[in-house]
């Protein structure tokens, strides 16, 4: 019995003893790596530190432990239970810099790295080890703190909140939480933004959180414009965004989970330009500087004419896209110089057309004729263009009209009447500057007409022709619309093109427009015929409906008129052996209907697909 009783007691002892160590072993565990300050302010080498924490309810002995293989202590040493120790490289130089830090401070030759770098503690047998590592700079003065003194991954680490770091307190990230979804975003849901291309969003944000923004053109986010990760401001500059319905959210996130915001949506509108600017004076034939083209704001707002473009309307055209800012003001007056647009105008005959940048042409001028050196082609107070001598660019408009002599047989040019053809040579109206002092042949319908002047336009431009009362022609009563045919010599007469008449059977009359109000039908071949004539005559009527003289007004409705010539069509009838052919076709279309119905009668009632025969019993 004794020496069972004396086993006994080696037992406990033996039990004693490893449930101590284990437990010695467990309460070491409980003292972590809580803060490490790598990228000390200057200077650096003197105030790097590290801090360590007990987590445990027991004091721990730190005698013999090491940090980074270098001894904290030769002697005891103890950390007691939710206490802090200071690990300085300078303790001295530590105390100056925190003054207010009332923990233990202990000097230890330690040497970190501001981006990359890891730190080990280990207990004085060996039995414990922990370690942190970093592979980023947590920034100037600022520390790497502990979130959870239970984790040891590197993971359960941040930068610390506060500059300086918290040395000899609780860590300013310790109380992490899974982050609350973000708040206060804009734009609003459903907003509706003018056009623009670039659009800021902004957030709410939250200490120690990250954000990750999305953009997409799609509801479901399958595919997405942008993707940024890892934001730490509540903001986000979105550009080159185009007209259209957009989708977007933020995702908030950190250590311990993430969560996301509701799915919001905005529209960004078409472009929308002003329908005020008109253009309001062009100078073609300068006597002094270049020409320029001048446009009038019509509204009380601003409006920047990027992207707008002007173009002449004769000849070589030439275009002038406005590839940057320019702001024409509220109420005010833009000069666009040639050197600037590269737009030549003609002399003799030319218009200007004003473009929005969406492609709908805003505003174009008739085309000027008759002018002159010096004068510019302007619109007067009713927005009617004619010529005026006063010039004035970027300024309100003032009509001066010139003083033009009228056209005289007494012109002494003997020459004009003597032609080097004696055959008239057909030609397009619109070329008659080509044949001067030629005999010619124009057809053309009558866009204009005044005293002893008309007109006429096949569609390739209008020429003009002027009787001379010597000749003793009387001008036939004509009228917009009719088509005439006219003989005559080309002469220039002040820059201007006109082909004079010499008896009265070079003027005819084709066809009168009155007379095609009164036509009855015409056969289905004629109408065929008709039409294509008439659309090549209203593209002349309309290419000419745009040219107004100085004094003369424009005959507007001449597309109108020519169209109607034509629409007067008389039925064809079709012969009658044809009309037989016709209603033959037609009983029998009948007869077969009627068989189909009877035979789907039968197969209804069972009647088709059986033997001759067959009972149903």
């Amino acid at each position: 019995m004794g020496k069972a009783k004396y086993l006994i007691f080696i037992l406990f002892g033996f039990l004693v003893f490893i449930l101590g160590t284990q437990k010695t072993q467990a309460a070491d565990a409980d003292v972590v790596i809580n803060e490490v300050m790598a990228n000390a302010p200057t200077p650096e080498t003197e105030l790097e530190w590290v801090e360590l924490y007990n987590a445990g309810d027991v004091s721990i002995d730190l005698k013999n432990w090491t940090f980074d293989g270098k001894i904290i202590s030769v002697d005891s040493l103890l950390l007691d239970s939710g206490k802090y120790l200071i690990l300085a490289r300078d303790a001295d130089a530590f105390k100056i810099q925190w003054p207010n830090v009332t923990v233990l401070v202990n000097q230890i030759s330690i040497s970190l790295a501001n981006s990359s770098d890891m730190v080990v503690l280990k207990n004085a047998d060996g039995t414990y080890q922990e370690e942190f590592s970093w592979n980023t700079d947590s920034a100037d003065n600022i520390s790497w703190e502990r979130i959870d003194s239970q984790k040891s991954s590197d993971d359960n680490w941040l930068p610390s909140d506060i500059s300086g770091g918290t040395p000899g307190e609780k860590n300013s990230v310790a109380n992490l939480t899974i982050p609350l979804s973000p708040t206060l975003l804009s734009p609003k849901d459903a907003s509706q933004i003018a056009n623009t291309d670039n659009l800021d969003f902004n957030w709410e944000i939250q200490l120690n959180v990250k954000y990750e923004f999305i953009l997409s053109k799609e509801n479901d986010f399958n595919d997405y414009i942008f993707d940024e990760k890892n934001l730490l401001k509540g903001e986000f500059a979105a550009n080159n965004l185009e007209p259209g319905i957009y989708y977007w959210k933020v995702i908030a996130s950190n250590i311990l989970g993430e969560i996301r915001s509701e799915v919001f949506s905005f529209e960004i509108l078409p472009p929308s330009y002003s329908s005020s600017i008109i253009i309001n004076e062009f100078y073609p034939d300068s006597t002094t500087g270049e020409e320029w083209i001048e446009l009038y704001n019509n509204s009380a707002e601003d409006v920047n004419l990027k992207d707008w473009v002007l173009e002449d309307l004769k000849g070589s055209i030439c275009q002038y896209k406005i590839d940057q800012d320019l702001v024409i003001s509220a109420f005010g007056y833009l000069a666009i110089l040639k050197s600037k647009s590269g737009i030549t105008l003609n002399n003799d005959a030319d218009g200007v057309r004003l473009v929005k940048p969406d492609g709908e042409i805003l505003y174009e001028t008739p085309v000027f004729v008759d002018g002159d050196k010096g004068w510019s082609f302007a619109r007067n107070s009713v927005g009617v263009w004619q010529w005026t001598t006063k010039i004035t660019p970027e300024l309100e408009n003032i009509i001066l009209a010139p003083v033009v002599e009228e056209e005289s047989d007494n012109d002494n040019d003997t020459e004009e009447d003597i032609p080097v053809n004696s055959i008239p040579e057909e030609i397009k109206t619109g070329t008659i500057k080509d044949y001067e002092n030629h005999l010619v042949k124009i057809t053309g319908t009558v866009v204009e007409t005044s005293g002893n002047t008309f007109y006429l336009d096949d569609g390739s431009g209008k020429a003009k022709v002027y009787i001379q009362a010597a000749t003793g022609i009387d001008k036939p009563e004509m009228h917009s619309g009719d088509i005439f045919e006219v003989t005559g010599i080309v002469n220039c007469y002040r820059n201007v093109f006109r082909i004079l008449p010499q008896k009265q059977e070079d003027i005819k009359l084709i066809k009168a427009k009155k007379e095609e109000d009164t036509e009855s039908e015409v056969s289905t071949t004629k109408k065929s015929t008709a039409k294509s004539s008439a659309v090549s005559t209203v593209k002349a009527a309309a290419t000419t409906a745009k040219v107004r003289a100085p004094t003369k007004q424009i005959a507007s409705n001449s597309s109108n008129n020519i169209e109607s010539q034509n629409t007067q069509i008389e039925g064809y009838q079709s012969p009658f052996w044809v009309e037989i052919i016709k209603a033959l076709v037609g009983l029998i279309g009948v007869f077969l209907i009627v068989l189909l119905i009877k035979i789907w009668r039968l197969s209804a009632n069972g009647q088709v697909g059986r033997n001759f025969g067959d009972d149903e019993t």
